[in-house]
């Protein structure tokens, strides 16, 4: 489940590039609001997203 899990996230990213840009950049402009609050849910999310925990 891990293995399919990985595989599907390196296609979702390797296909819509510029879908996943455009909300990384949504984010970055998130922190740069809230800095500290956004840096530690972006780390939780980003672990939710790839699928690490």
């Amino acid at each position: 489940m891990t293995q399919d899990n990985m595989q599907l996230m390196g296609y979702k990213i390797t296909v819509p590039s510029l879908r996943f840009w455009f909300i990384v950049s949504l984010v970055f402009l998130a922190v740069c609001t809230m800095n500290a609050i956004s840096i530690e849910t972006l780390t939780s999310l980003f672990h939710h997203f790839l699928g690490v925990r």
